[in-house]
């Protein structure tokens, strides 16, 4: 009985543990780091993959070419959990800023950001 009583004390104290975890915001990783994208024809995909899971319900992505969102772009649901991803139509040739705007998952911290990328003629 005695060994049962320590083994739920010890139990209680993990779960008090987990839940004194602090949120924290997510990072993006990659190799390069920042987003990756690609064009083939007239597509591209953008491709953002972060250090933790994201919630992918929430996560917002949008193109803007100066101060006009040209593209929101909606997540795919079906990448693994620390990447967003989302394809569209090859935008015109031109310089452009790719923007996310994610929650970590299931602690919920949020997290932005944004990376310049160029659509070769």
């Amino acid at each position: 009985m005695r060994g049962f009583r320590l083994a739920g004390g010890g139990i209680a104290l993990s779960l008090m543990m987990l839940g004194s975890v602090q949120a924290r915001p997510l990072h993006v990783v990659g190799s390069p780091p920042g987003p990756q994208i690609y064009f083939a024809g007239q597509n591209a995909q953008y491709v953002v993959r972060f250090d933790g899971p994201v919630d992918h319900r929430t996560a917002v992505l949008f193109i803007t070419r100066g101060s006009t969102v040209i593209q929101t772009l909606p997540p795919s649901h079906d990448t693994p959990v620390n990447v967003l991803a989302a394809a569209a139509p090859r935008p015109p040739a031109g310089a452009y800023v790719l923007h996310w705007v994610v929650r970590s998952f299931p602690d919920g911290e949020e997290t932005d950001g944004s990376s310049g990328f160029t659509v070769p003629q």
